[in-house]
């Protein structure tokens, strides 16, 4: 063989090899980068979350429905990032916080209709405490996602069951059984 054709071999060869490790360290750089985003967002909504769980545990407490938390930052944190998470997070995670944000979501929709001090009927003290209960969990998971990583064996796992348990209060007929309820029991606050 010519000298052209083995410089020609070998330009071709490491024209490949630095293609290749190009490629795979971008691939790297781009998985590292999204890991590191979605354990900032992890952070993020965990601190939402816990926000919303004390305040809707302070009017579960109380018993009447108190203001709609400020904003809902939870909610506009997780329209922002939720295809991160759905790519970062494992399935049942994953399941476990749409279940959180849904009943977030039907708590916030709830608050709308109903005064500041009006008294909580016992259908939605247990609507509400069942956000609270998953929003806590659902912080937990995130805070460990963040601090341990996505492989880490260390973190708790989620369980079917406790998405499977989850899904009862999804159903989208609890504000009309809720609707029934204070019309058979009347609220004590109003006069």
């Amino acid at each position: 063989m010519g000298t052209a054709v083995i410089t020609g071999l070998f330009t071709l060869g490491g024209v490949l090899v630095g293609g290749l490790a190009n490629v795979l360290f971008g691939y790297f750089t781009d998985r590292r980068t999204a890991r590191r985003e979605a354990k900032v967002t992890g952070r993020l909504l965990a601190d939402d979350l816990r926000g919303h769980a004390v305040e809707l545990d302070s009017a579960v407490k109380l018993g009447v429905w108190l203001p709609a938390p400020a904003g809902h930052a939870a909610l506009n944190g997780w329209r922002e990032h939720r295809a991160l998470l759905a790519a970062a997070l494992p399935r049942q995670e994953w399941r476990l916080l749409t279940i959180t944000f849904r009943r977030i979501s039907s708590v916030g929709r709830a608050t709308a209709v109903h005064r500041t001090g009006d008294a909580m009927n016992k259908m939605d003290a247990t609507m509400i405490q069942g956000a609270v209960d998953y929003a806590e969990r659902s912080a937990t998971m995130l805070v460990e996602f963040a601090e341990l990583g996505p492989f880490s064996r260390k973190r708790q796992a989620v369980t079917p069951d406790e998405v499977r348990s989850g899904l009862f209060l999804d159903e989208p007929d609890w504000e009309e059984k809720r609707r029934k309820l204070s019309r058979d029991e009347p609220d004590q606050g109003q006069e």
